[in-house]
């Protein structure tokens, strides 16, 4: 894939979502807050110093798509910035396997520890087809609870849906 600039990536993404030029010009503001606070990591730049352009590559692109779909859920950028550092793990194998027909879904789940009320926000990118088998998961969850640990929320982004119509459109 050759490097995009953040207004061609904006476009490709708003294009996939049916926004019109007022939602586009929103998410490019939002987005362009996403590369000044770090979420998004360009792969090069076009030019130099101030001015110089962000380049994105397919990379940068599927996780830019998927700040969009946490951003209108109403994520902040402290909860950006974990979902940030889950994804990176993964990221370019999930790219590699949703071209050959993987399903993949990026599975986040807030638990609170219910001795010191703490929050965390963990997560990873899991076969669609392993997140339903939830033989699994009441176990992970009975033991949660008996280690005094409170399931509040759990998000499922269906990764390799929102994935292949923009690496289809390379």
């Amino acid at each position: 894939m050759k490097k995009i600039p953040l207004s061609v990536l904006t476009a490709t993404i708003a294009s996939q979502d049916g926004r019109d030029d007022d939602s586009t010009a929103f998410l490019l503001r939002q987005l362009r807050n996403c590369l000044n606070m770090g979420l998004l990591l360009p792969a090069d730049y076009q030019g130099y110093g101030k001015t110089a352009a962000a380049l994105f590559d397919e990379a940068g692109l599927c996780a830019a798509r998927l700040f969009t779909v946490l951003i209108d859920l109403g994520f902040d950028v402290k909860l950006l910035r974990k979902v940030r550092d889950i994804m990176q793990r993964d990221l370019l194998k999930i790219i590699d396997e949703t071209r050959q027909n993987q399903n993949w879904s990026l599975v986040l789940t807030l638990k609170r520890e219910t001795s010191t009320g703490e929050a965390k926000l963990i997560g990873g990118f899991f076969l669609t087809d392993e997140i339903k088998d939830k033989k699994t998961e009441k176990i992970v969850a009975a033991q949660d609870k008996k280690n005094g640990v409170n399931i509040q929320a759990k998000l499922t982004i269906p990764a390799s849906d929102l994935f292949q119509p923009l690496l289809d459109a390379e």
